[in-house]
């Protein structure tokens, strides 16, 4: 830490090595190497913009890394550096900001990283936020969150339309056990009946009876003695 402070890299090196921390050593190591590199054409590499941004992704103060890059203009190294340590929502917003060119290969990378990786929630948050709904739809589904998969499908217009959708929503909700939230698919589809069965089903006749009056008064009565 001493040795940190006082810009002394190349003993701090030495120290996390010393003391097993491989990690730390490596990382310092490729430092020291950038600051050997830059010698013949900076005249104090410690200072360089480099530099400076890598240490501080060793003290994980990546959004300084990031101003420090980007200020000299090293947008793919700011990229990089957050691909590196996977923060790819932060390289991707970069890459929107600057508009990259390799902004569609980038997210596209992305996506494969996050279905390699079993991260299908994740990836459907990113279509989420991308506006593409039904993909989004699709991966909750694959990530088995029905409940997740219902809120979005009955917060967007053109998708509370599709019925088909709106089926499949239901029938994963009533298989995970989910029946309110089945309930609201069914009533939204227009499916009174099967809704009601849903609400009876989770216990919750608040709903069922409010449903019931408007449409089955004739079961009302019984609902409340359940109830």
């Amino acid at each position: 830490k001493v040795a940190l402070e006082n810009k002394e890299l190349f003993i701090a090196e030495r120290c996390f090595a010393a003391t097993g921390d491989v990690a730390r050593a490596r990382f310092l190591h490729e430092v020291n190497e950038l600051i050997d590199e830059l010698e013949e054409s900076v005249p104090n590499p410690l200072y360089a913009p480099a530099v400076k941004a890598k240490m501080a992704v060793f003290e994980k103060q990546f959004k300084l890394a990031e101003s420090i890059l980007l200020e000299s203009g090293q947008v793919n190294e700011a990229i990089e550096m957050y691909q590196q340590v996977h923060k790819w929502d932060d390289a991707i917003a970069i890459a929107e900001a600057k508009r990259h060119p390799e902004l569609d290969v980038l997210q596209q990378t992305y996506m494969a990283h996050l279905s390699k990786s079993g991260q299908e929630e994740k990836a459907g948050e990113v279509k989420e936020n991308q506006g593409d709904y039904s993909e989004a739809i699709n991966l909750y589904m694959k990530a088995n969150l029905p409940v997740k998969a219902a809120r979005l499908a009955l917060r967007i217009d053109s998708l509370s339309s599709d019925r088909d959708l709106l089926e499949r929503i239901a029938a994963a909700l009533v298989k995970g056990g989910f029946h309110e939230r089945a309930g609201d698919m069914f009533e939204k589809t227009g499916e009174v009946q099967r809704a009601l069965d849903a609400y009876r089903a989770g216990g919750n006749y608040r709903r069922a009876v409010e449903l019931a009056r408007g449409t089955f008064p004739n079961e009302v009565i019984q609902l409340e003695e359940e109830w």
